[in-house]
């Protein structure tokens, strides 16, 4: 077996979700929330919650466009056997799309660094052919890489969280549609 580390790197998101009722939706749009340079402290009080991260709903990844996201692969040895580039477009493509009929405010804390790194143990040599992308499209506002495939198999059990930074919080009130 030859062991490999896939890394996937770049500019993405760590986004909060937290579905609102109709009084919310109101005071967020009367405060502007999309638009204003405010504090989270604020909007939390709209929200009943403390901080940013207190919601069961939220999803990290790179954004899904190849010129913003990497894929690097090591083995064991820490060699960098391959590396995508802008150009790299992946077959089969596993897309979802969630939260784009509900009403909620979509809190994207941007963010750049490696997101993830996947431990995994392969019979063969590493084939870039076979390795997909897992896409979740949150709210009709910002689609990320939530994960990854090789040859088929899904590789969230062999994933970790690996190093970002944030790069400043922004706001979506995302309605659903006729809202």
């Amino acid at each position: 077996m030859k062991k490999y580390k896939i890394r996937l790197i770049g500019k993405g998101s760590e986004s909060f979700i937290f579905p609102i009722n109709e009084e919310q939706k109101l005071k967020l749009k009367e405060m502007d929330v999309e638009k204003s340079n405010m504090d989270f402290e604020d909007i939390g009080k709209v929200l009943g919650v403390e901080f940013v991260s207190d919601t069961e709903f939220s999803f990290t990844g790179p954004y899904a466009d190849p010129e913003l996201y990497g894929i690097q692969v090591e083995d064991e040895n820490g060699e960098l056997v391959w590396e995508s580039d802008e150009t790299f477009y992946p077959e089969g493509v596993d897309e979802k799309s969630i939260y784009d009929d509900e009403d909620v405010l979509l809190i994207e804390d941007y963010q750049k660094g490696s997101f993830y790194v996947f431990d995994v143990e392969l019979e063969e040599e590493f084939n870039p052919e076979k390795i997909s992308t897992k896409v979740t499209e949150i709210a009709e506002r910002v689609e990320i890489i939530t994960g990854l495939t090789y040859d088929g198999k899904d590789l969230e059990d062999y994933k970790d969280f690996e190093d970002t930074w944030s790069k400043g919080l922004y706001y979506y009130l995302c309605e659903k549609y006729g809202g």
